[in-house]
């Protein structure tokens, strides 16, 4: 089942009163999020058969995972379902599937779920009204969480930056960005203006991906998160005999990682900061165990594209 599936699932759940408290909230105390969850339970007579009961939770996708929820309680020797796990409907088949001499009871009982039971999804879910779009996706760079809003969500993005600074691991920045900006608002760098919603007000970060570490300012730079594969990717296939040319090279994730390989590069970009970062970014990662890759691997030029095409590729 999909994490959108297990989302939709888990709110169908929920009891109508409840919904209706937080649809809409602009603002929120956590208590608002403090509900009874009626779940079903199996009750295991010995440890030993957890296992085998686990395997077929598994198989028929029966199983529960919350945060901050334990799924098998051993003290009171019950393990927690999935709220689609439906007594009269399942209970024979499950009973056929597990293995014969197990021994389980099946009942059901109220669990009191919180604020730190819900996922940032389930919370947007709860509140967003239905005539306004989810949020599609997030991306991670370093510390920092990027989320693009469409109009309808600005009233939310307050609310948007306290669940994902609450809901995600490391994540100390929220930026925005929004699907109203022009290219006429864009500059000729490329960057776009975020806005911090929540978390510590500043826009620079470290990523690491694929072994590389990239030190960058989002408010100087370009960069999209969605091109880690790409950055992988490109940099392998060029040949080991190659001259590679970057001519928009930003902070280096296709630039550096090729001329760690030993092969000759030119980086360029007409933006000076991404120049500026590329050099700190180069430092780093050109620093090994066995030394320093030379300085002679690559080139970096703060000029037009066209430029290098016409002067410095001649010169090749």
């Amino acid at each position: 089942m999909s994490e959108k599936s297990k989302t939709k699932s888990f709110i169908e759940g929920l009891s109508d009163d409840f919904v209706r408290k937080v649809r809409g909230l602009l603002d929120f105390e956590e208590d608002f999020f403090t509900t009874q969850i009626k779940l079903p339970v199996i009750h295991f007579q010995s440890k030993k058969d957890i296992s085998p009961i686990l395997k077929v939770i598994k198989k028929l996708d029966f199983g529960i995972k919350r945060p901050h929820f334990k799924h098998i309680d051993y003290s009171k020797k019950q393990i927690r379902l999935s709220s689609k796990f439906d007594r009269e409907k399942h209970e024979e088949h499950f009973r056929k599937v597990l293995e014969r001499g197990i021994q389980c009871d099946f009942s059901e009982e109220d669990f009191q779920f919180t604020y730190r039971n819900f996922t940032a999804s389930e919370i947007f879910e709860l509140i967003f009204p239905a005539n306004i779009s989810r949020i599609s996706g997030f991306a991670n760079i370093g510390h920092i969480i990027q989320v693009n809003l469409k109009k309808p969500h600005f009233e939310y993005k307050k609310l948007i930056g306290r669940v994902l600074l609450d809901k995600v691991p490391t994540v100390k920045t929220v930026i925005a960005k929004n699907d109203s900006l022009t290219e006429s608002e864009e500059n000729k760098f490329r960057i776009l203006p975020f806005e911090v919603i929540a978390g510590k007000d500043s826009l620079q970060t470290t990523h690491k991906e694929h072994g590389n570490t990239f030190h960058l300012d989002m408010g100087e730079t370009y960069w999209n998160s969605r091109l880690q594969e790409e950055h992988k990717i490109m940099s392998e296939l060029i040949d080991e005999n190659s001259v590679c040319v970057d001519l928009c090279c930003g902070i280096g994730p296709f630039a550096i990682p090729i001329a760690k390989r030993g092969i000759r590069t030119i980086a360029n970009d007409l933006n000076p900061d991404s120049i500026k970062w590329l050099r700190i970014n180069a430092e780093i990662n050109f620093s090994t165990k066995r030394g320093k890759i030379s300085k002679d691997a690559i080139t970096m030029t703060n000029k037009d594209g066209n430029v290098v095409i016409k002067e410095d590729l001649l010169n090749l």
